[in-house]
């Protein structure tokens, strides 16, 4: 069998391992000089062995599969097709910067078969969270919490798990949580709450989350551009402005041209037969 019918043979073998899951139950019943494939060619024969205990070739978790495949070029063309054939490698390549962004280009989630070196490798994170937002689970610790590497994650919907990651620093990153909150109103709630002092912070948050209006602080809930912005994302936030602004025309249109009926039930009632407030509800 030449080289290239065992790509062929290794390629098909491996993606429908990988995804059946066959041989798992009898894994550790079936000998393993006779599960292993017995290719070998110059390169793999002569090469250093690799020692189980270096720290550079640790991996998040071990496989009986793990090291079947063994030669590199091999192991390029499979991850590149099937990117969770990452697990069956040799843990040298595991290491491999070149293979593992060939497989976490191919699915991020392949970053769980990545040495704890490459884990820590930013362009290899940042290459599996634009692939797989939830990638970002199997990252370092200190690229969770790198802006970049999180926000690109946020941009694949993952917010609920990922935002558990952020550390106290991005908490208090004004431009990081804008950033998020762009994103995703939900970036919000995990904002430290000495940025709900900062008007522009505040309005931004308003404008993506009305209710938000709520934790408005006296100085706040007296701004007439904040009211505005919380009652234009959602009507309904007229329920926590002062009786100032419930009896201010502009605010209430506003309010009802966004949430109709519901909104206007917040406003004075001096209000609710007003022509301009009537036809804004008609809208």
């Amino acid at each position: 069998m030449n080289l290239n019918e065992m790509k062929i043979v290794f390629l098909a073998f491996s993606i429908t391992f990988l995804l059946t899951g066959c041989g798992e139950d009898n894994a550790d019943n079936v000998d393993k000089a006779d599960k292993e494939p017995s290719v070998t060619n110059s390169t793999s024969q002569n090469s250093t062995p690799v020692d189980p205990a270096d720290p550079q070739l640790k991996t998040a978790k071990t496989s009986p599969k793990q090291g079947w495949v063994k030669d590199r070029e091999i192991a390029l063309e499979l991850v590149t097709n099937e990117g969770q054939a990452l697990e069956i490698m040799d843990p040298t390549f595991q290491n491999d910067k070149e293979i593992v962004l060939a497989a976490v280009n191919q699915t991020g989630m392949a970053l769980s078969f990545a040495s704890d070196a490459l884990k820590q490798d930013k362009d290899v994170v940042m290459a599996a969270v634009k692939n797989r937002g939830d990638a970002l689970r199997y990252a370092a610790e200190s690229l969770q919490k790198n802006k970049d590497v999180m926000l690109a994650s946020l941009s694949k919907h993952y917010f609920s798990a990922n935002l558990k990651f952020a550390g106290e620093t991005l908490k208090k990153d004004k431009d990081f949580i804008l950033s998020a909150g762009k994103l995703n109103a939900h970036a919000f709630t995990i904002a430290d709450k000495s940025l709900l002092d900062d008007d522009e912070f505040f309005t931004e948050m308003v404008k993506r989350d009305g209710m938000k209006i709520e934790k408005a602080n006296a100085n706040q809930k007296a701004n007439k551009q904040i009211i505005l912005a919380a009652v234009m994302q959602n009507g309904t936030a007229l329920v926590y402005a002062s009786p100032e602004f419930k009896k201010d025309k502009e605010v209430v249109i506003a309010a009802v041209k966004q949430a109709g009926m519901l909104a206007l039930g917040f406003a004075d009632m001096s209000l609710h037969d007003d022509a301009d407030v009537k036809k804004a509800l008609k809208r």
